[in-house]
């Protein structure tokens, strides 16, 4: 039995609504698709919007700490999550801060 999106716990950013229990993201009320993790890194996004994640603590929350990858991968997935997310409502949502 699922909650209906009404009842279940939400984020809600922009144009965005991301549901962590089901899974889901919707953009301007539509569903969006995304991977596991792509999904992952988007929440963590949300969760913490307004302020800077470094890759590090990306790769913490969404892979683990003890994730011996190269540390770009971040990189990839951001930019990936970052495109779906401008597709769908035009706007860009996701900034990168150098430095």
């Amino acid at each position: 039995h699922r909650r209906s999106s009404s009842t279940q716990r939400r984020y809600d950013f922009a144009h965005i609504t991301v549901y962590p229990d089901s899974h889901e993201v919707q953009a301007n009320g539509e569903p969006l698709e995304l991977t596991v993790t792509e999904f992952q890194v988007l929440l963590e996004l949300v969760r913490h919007a307004q302020r800077v994640l470094t890759r590090e603590q990306l790769i913490d929350r969404v892979w683990g700490v003890d994730f011996y990858g190269n540390d770009r991968v971040v990189d990839v997935y951001v930019g990936q999550v970052r495109r779906k997310l401008e597709q769908a409502t035009g706007l860009p949502l996701i900034q990168t801060v150098r430095g």
